[in-house]
């Protein structure tokens, strides 16, 4: 067995223990709860066995957590990890019920083997002596469930003619502008962290409208004068979907520490967000906070704990910042104060000649026709992109048409359209749109692209990534 830090007592740290009930038990107890004289709250958790000892893990936790953990709103982990108190004791205890080797330690010195597993929800017959209180106080446990996952924010006028009064109407749109800024972040990273887990778009789209909906945020706590609200989204009362239980409960507390609380001023933090997140998305998530946190008649505070903590004032953003954050690049450039044409010729070349090299010269020795147009359709057989080679089952035809200086390629088929002022610009820049609604249709089923995964397959004969 591995060595243990901790400190060896002599005697148990208890006093006299009444024993409440067995909470799981298999071929002989494996969670306990006791309590001593002074109504102290403790859970023993068997975790070995030694030659003629159990291994015991003794932790103490207030009743209201065990309530909590009955009624499946918390797990074993947290109830041990997060709502115990410091210190635990492991304890040998004989066949007599003697305790042996007391050692009193922390759960980050134990072994692994000995922690449960972050999921472990109580999945058992509750005991009678717990069911009536767990009925009685299931609301204040709901609520205390959901305030240990929360979002608190405040608002305070800056313009004191009200006092710390905040107008409903402003209220009632910061409110509309966290919801919509935090669905839109459940929305992209529910995606992204289990769009491999579904067998089509449909029950992945399916999929994050049922959480969407299952995370809408909830008002748990308000607080008036100056406006204070504690938002939480509520991950127990719906059971469907257990298989995102951990994702779903740790979702609003993510978006307060990826959204809310960065200093976007950081260029460490304008990068990690721009890599993570497309333009599009960047601009439904942090633009309305940003915009929050800017708004010229209230200033934005996070409260770390409840609506009675100290506010902490969230910077101001530098407008730069914002744009480098939140705006979506044109692909639109600046016309070049020269005007060009688009000509169709016909050429006479040798067999052998490649046009792609023939000089001027020869050029005009083989002019047989030519014909000033405004449009013209490129063809391709397959086309490079950064990331893929696409080969297509037959040619696609894309048009290529000139405004003054300009040229605007537009694929219909997938409602693609760029423009640029030459070829070194408007070629790649149909090739990266190609590639990027090609990955967000097919490779990562965007339920906003399914007409166009339908175009993908139809055209494409393969698609070989590239070696970065």
């Amino acid at each position: 067995m591995e060595s243990i830090k901790g400190i060896h007592i002599n005697q148990s740290p208890f006093g006299i223990l009444r024993k409440i009930s067995d909470l799981i038990s298999f071929e002989g107890p494996i969670l306990s709860h006791f309590q001593d004289d002074k109504q102290n709250d403790f859970l023993f958790y068997w975790v070995d066995y030694e030659q003629s000892f159990n291994k015991w893990l003794v932790f103490e936790v207030k009743k209201e957590y065990i309530y909590s953990y009955l009624n499946q709103t918390i797990s074993l982990n947290d109830l041990m990890l997060k709502h115990s108190t410091k210190f635990s004791f492991l304890i040998d205890i004989d066949k007599d019920c003697k305790y042996h080797n007391i050692l009193m330690t922390t759960f980050e010195d134990l072994p692994k083997s000995y922690i449960p597993e972050p999921d472990l929800l109580f999945n058992y017959e509750i005991p009678e002596c717990y069911t009536k209180l767990i009925t009685i106080h299931k609301d204040d446990f709901y609520l205390q469930a959901l305030k240990e996952k929360a979002l608190y924010l405040k608002i305070e006028p800056i313009d004191k003619k009200h006092g710390n009064t905040v107008s409903a109407e402003d209220a009632i749109e910061f409110i509309k502008t966290v919801v919509s800024s935090y669905k839109s972040y459940v929305k992209y990273n529910f995606f992204q962290a289990f769009k491999n887990k579904f067998p089509s778009s449909e029950k992945l789209n399916n999929a994050i409208d049922r959480i969407i909906k299952q995370l809408s945020p909830r008002v748990i706590e308000a607080g008036y004068s100056s406006f204070m609200i504690g938002l939480s989204s509520d991950y127990i009362m719906d059971k469907s979907d257990s298989e995102f239980n951990e994702w779903k409960k740790n979702a609003i507390t993510n978006y307060r520490d990826e959204v809310i609380l960065p200093d976007y001023n950081s260029n460490a933090v304008i990068e990690a967000i721009t890599k993570k997140y497309e333009p599009e998305e960047r601009k439904n998530i942090f633009q309305p906070i940003i915009k929050t946190i800017n708004n010229s008649k209230y200033s934005l505070s996070h409260l770390s704990g409840n609506i009675k903590s100290t506010p902490i004032r969230i910077k101001t953003v530098k407008k730069e910042t914002e744009i480098k954050i939140t705006e979506i690049p044109k692909i639109l450039t600046q016309e070049l104060p020269e005007e060009k044409r688009l000509v169709n010729i016909v050429v006479e070349i040798d067999k052998n000649d490649d046009l792609s090299n023939i000089s001027k010269k020869n050029l005009q020795l083989g002019l047989l026709f030519s014909e000033e147009i405004t449009n013209t359709i490129f063809r391709a057989n397959k086309i490079e992109t950064e990331k893929y080679t696409f080969v297509f089952k037959m040619q696609i035809e894309f048009s290529i048409k000139q405004e003054k200086n300009n040229y605007i390629v537009i694929y219909e088929p997938l409602n693609i359209k760029v423009e640029g002022r030459t070829k070194e610009e408007y070629l790649p820049a149909f090739y990266k749109a190609f590639q990027n609604l090609y990955e967000k249709s097919v490779i990562n089923k965007d339920k906003t692209t399914t007409e166009y995964f339908v175009v993908f397959e139809k055209i494409i004969k393969t698609a070989s990534p590239k070696e970065q």
